[in-house]
């Protein structure tokens, strides 16, 4: 008798109230985890928790896409779960893009100085270079020392140049490139 007025609580917890709908469904089989000592009954709360959240995951993911237009029915939001899009949703993509070039300078003709080539870093399982590492140069406040260090690095050049590159729309205008001249090392001599 306790069970089924539990289990017609619960039910009604689920259906009334939408902000705690996720969580109210999910804490009976957590509560059956974390306080039994039955490890079959655990064991079953994991798999019926495992269940539910890839239910809830996957009816998220699907929903504005795909089941609404199939249904022909607004689909109501999963609260407190992320946006229909997926993880890439936390993440601010804009159309824009920058990064840093530095030419070395031999005899009045800049050349492109790899980033690679600059920086020696080893990396573990990603690419400083890719994460725009060199826009750090264009600080005030280390643009000697990175000249310094430019010099150390590539005695051949006579001079450096430090540009940036910027796209400002990729999708609608991908070849409108400008490129300014950020400084020259020959000012921090």
């Amino acid at each position: 008798m306790l069970k089924k007025i539990f289990l017609v609580f619960l039910l009604y917890i689920i259906c009334a109230f939408e902000s705690i709908r996720l969580f109210s469904l999910l804490l009976p089989p957590i509560f059956i985890i974390n306080f039994t000592k039955s490890k079959r009954l655990r064991n079953v709360a994991i798999v019926v928790f495992i269940i539910l959240w890839n239910g809830v995951f996957h009816y998220e993911s699907l929903r504005q896409f795909f089941l609404s237009p199939l249904l022909k029915v607004s689909l109501s939001k999963t609260k407190f779960l992320f946006p229909p899009a997926g993880w890439i949703m936390f993440f601010t993509i804009s159309d824009n893009f920058g990064y840093i070039q530095v030419y070395g300078v031999k005899d009045g003709r800049p050349q492109p100085l790899d980033p690679h080539d600059i920086i020696r870093t080893r990396t573990i399982l990603f690419d400083n270079i890719h994460r725009n590492i060199l826009s750090q140069v264009t600080n005030p406040s280390v643009r000697s020392s990175f000249c310094q260090y430019l010099r150390y690095r590539f005695p051949l050049f006579d001079d450096f140049l430090i540009t940036s590159i910027y796209y400002s729309s990729i999708t609608k205008r991908p070849y409108n490139r400008v490129e300014q001249l950020q400084y020259q090392c020959a000012e921090f001599k």
